[in-house]
């Protein structure tokens, strides 16, 4: 049986639930993503000063996203093209956050802001509750969904 025929004989189950047909219904965005404030590759002309750095990760697998295998986080500075790459060894939140504090004792300036790609790694209520906290004086923003550019002086570094 074709996958065609397979669809025409479900459509009537498939419609009769009420779920956008066959398709999943679109996932809603998480309340982070919602308040995070969004920057664009624009966004960048009144940061003039170091500590405003764009951070992405990147996989060490070959191509292929199987079994286990070593993540970097890589983070470039916007004034200067300062670039830091730190090692993480599972892509969770608490350990994105460690590589984050490690981070921010190695660089030769304060950070003031970082702008993390919409990836869960990054927005999550650990990260943004970090960033938030007076102690830290952070600002936490994010770039619009699928817009290359907005992320475009880490990705010049990782090749992204």
């Amino acid at each position: 049986m074709s996958s065609a025929t397979i669809n025409r004989l479900l459509a009537p189950v498939r419609y009769s639930t009420g779920v956008n047909g066959w398709r999943r219904p679109p996932r809603a965005p998480s309340g982070v993503r919602r308040r995070v404030q969004v920057r664009t590759f624009m966004g960048w002309d009144d940061h003039k000063e170091p500590g405003w750095l764009e951070i992405d990760l990147v996989a060490h697998c070959g191509g292929r996203l199987e079994g286990r295998l070593i993540w970097t986080l890589v983070a470039t500075d916007i004034a200067t093209g300062w670039s830091e790459s730190l090692p993480v060894i599972t892509r969770d939140e608490a350990s994105v956050l460690a590589a984050i504090q490690r981070l921010r004792q190695q660089l030769p300036f304060p950070l003031r802001g970082i702008d993390a790609d919409n990836d869960p790694a990054f927005m999550n209520a650990l990260i943004e509750q970090w960033c938030d906290a007076p102690e830290q004086g952070m600002e936490l923003t994010r770039p619009r969904a699928y817009k290359s550019n907005d992320q475009a002086w880490v990705d010049r570094r990782t090749g992204c």
